[in-house]
């Protein structure tokens, strides 16, 4: 149960859908669209990665303000962030029910129709650490889906 929350918790911040943008000097090397997120999740122990695929519209209005990039989970605590326009570097950590935390660090390259890169994460329980790696890919697939032809 507290495995499935921490994964809940670290997959609300993979994708693009990462971190809180702050002021920034260069506009983020992104092109707005449809985005197709990969993310290969690698647990300790765990024989065979886990793969979640899944789409995200990012308009030109959402990288204008960063809000695409905006989470709202309050139990967690921003330790580091650099964004420069090629790159996202942060690192979070959040608390958890029954006195667990997980600590998580990301490293992801940006480039136009593409991303790529690694968020490394740690849970610490009552019972021990479990940490998962993830490899996340990410590209443009086309424009976003018009709402009105809904």
């Amino acid at each position: 149960m507290q495995r499935q929350f921490w994964c809940l918790i670290a997959l609300c911040y993979l994708g693009l859908g990462l971190v809180g943008q702050t002021a920034q000097a260069q506009p983020l090397n992104l092109n707005p669209g449809l985005w197709e997120y990969t993310n290969e999740l690698r647990f300790d122990n765990a024989d065979e990665p886990q793969t979640q695929v899944f789409e995200s519209c990012v308009t030109e209005a959402d990288l204008a303000s960063g809000q695409f990039m905006q989470q709202d989970i309050e139990a967690c605590e921003m330790t580091e962030q650099r964004l420069q326009p090629n790159q996202m570097i942060y690192s979070m950590t959040c608390q958890g029910p029954e006195g667990t935390s997980l600590d998580i660090e990301a490293d992801i390259e940006l480039n136009g129709d593409n991303a790529s890169g690694v968020i490394n994460n740690t849970v610490l329980t009552p019972a021990g650490e479990l940490s998962m790696t993830v490899n996340l890919t990410a590209r443009r697939v086309g424009p976003c889906p018009d709402p009105r032809q809904d």
